[in-house]
């Protein structure tokens, strides 16, 4: 652990931002093999690996988001209830949320929204910079 802590020190000094890789389901062993790795990439080549490593993280996160949607049972003759906007228990880990509050509304419909954007777009003037580094 102390070598994963030393070499993640050596490539946050190098690259200006902390480590960045997706962990989920990986052991200590196989991340620190992988930073080891990353830790001789130029900055463009890193930070392309970094950006999508991210957009993995973001993906993973707000697939296991959508995933529990709320269930809310309401009884469809009580009116007042469903429009009242009282504070509700949701099952997204007890949490309260207003009972208005629809995750259909907000879900993907159908369309994937990690290809709506060109993250790893950047000025050519800092492509210029990034290849000098």
């Amino acid at each position: 652990m102390q070598e994963l802590d030393e070499c993640r020190s050596m490539y946050e000094e190098k690259f200006g931002y902390i480590f960045v890789t997706c962990a989920t389901g990986r052991i200590s062993e196989d991340i620190l093999d992988e930073l080891k790795m990353r830790h001789r990439n130029t900055h463009v080549v890193e930070l392309d690996i970094a950006s999508k490593e991210e957009i993995k993280y973001i993906e993973l996160h707000i697939t296991e988001l959508l995933s529990k949607k709320s269930v809310q049972t309401i009884d469809k003759g009580d009116v007042s209830a469903e429009y009242s906007g009282k504070i509700a228990n949701d099952t997204l880990d007890e949490a309260e949320t207003d009972s208005e509050d629809n995750l259909d509304d907000i879900s993907f419909g159908g369309i994937d929204i990690s290809r709506q954007f060109e993250l790893n777009k950047a000025a050519e003037e800092e492509n210029e910079t990034l290849y000098a580094q």
